[in-house]
C-alpha cells in the first residue's frame, strides 16, 4: 500500500473529511492507498476513525494529534487536513461562501503552512518554531471551522420543549458576585 502518508498527515487527512459536510470516501480510501484499492476491512476502520473524530469535534473533544517536538509533524497534520479540503475544492468553496466564519479560520490554518499566503494577508503568524510552542491553536482552529460548518451545538437546544418560556425569553443566567467570580478565576 501507499500508507507511505506519515502519521500526522493521516491523522490531518481524516479530521479533514471527518469536518467536510458531505465527504467523498471513495477519494478518501485512493489518497490512502494510492493505485490499488484498500481492503474492505480498512475500509471499515478508516470510516470508523473519521466517525469518531466527527463526534469528538461535535462534543469539543477533539485534539490535533502530532508530536510538537517532531520536526515538521505540525505542518504535516495541517497538509494532511489541507489535502482533504483541497480534495472536496468546490464544496469548500460553496460552505466558506455561506459560512464566512469558517473560510477565515481555514485561510489561518493554511496560513500556518503557507509563507507565502501569509506575506498576501499581511498576517504576523506564528512561524515554524510558535507552532512548535503552541499545538491548541491547530486544533482551535478545527474546532472553529468544524462548529462554523456544522452549527455549533448550542443551536440544537431548543428551550421551548425544555420549560413553558416564550421562544425570546430565555432563561437568566445566575448571578455571581465579584468574590465568587474572582475565586472561579483562581481555580481555572
Amino acid at each position: 500500500y501507499h500508507l507511505s502518508i506519515d502519521p500526522p498527515c493521516l491523522h490531518g487527512l481524516l479530521t479533514g473529511f471527518a469536518t467536510t459536510p458531505v465527504p467523498d470516501l471513495a477519494k478518501l480510501y485512493s489518497e490512502i492507498s494510492g493505485e490499488q484499492p484498500l481492503p474492505e476491512s480498512l475500509r471499515e476502520e478508516v470510516l470508523n476513525v473519521v466517525d469518531f473524530l466527527s463526534e469528538d469535534l461535535s462534543l469539543h473533544e477533539f485534539k490535533a494529534l502530532f508530536q510538537v517536538d517532531h520536526d515538521s509533524e505540525p505542518e504535516h497534520w495541517i497538509n494532511g487536513y489541507l489535502k482533504a479540503v483541497e480534495l472536496h475544492e468546490e464544496q469548500w468553496r460553496e460552505e466558506n461562501d455561506c459560512h464566512p466564519k469558517a473560510g477565515a479560520a481555514l485561510v489561518i490554518l493554511h496560513s500556518l503552512v503557507n509563507e507565502e499566503l501569509r506575506q498576501e494577508l499581511k498576517i504576523i503568524q506564528p512561524g515554524h518554531d510558535e507552532l512548535r510552542e503552541a499545538p491548541e491553536m491547530v486544533t482551535d482552529l478545527v474546532h472553529s471551522i468544524y462548529h462554523y460548518l456544522h452549527g455549533d451545538l448550542d443551536s440544537s437546544f431548543n428551550f421551548d420543549e425544555e420549560s413553558n418560556l416564550p421562544a425570546n425569553e430565555l432563561p437568566t443566567l445566575p448571578g455571581y458576585s465579584e468574590d465568587t467570580l474572582a475565586s472561579m478565576d483562581e481555580q481555572g
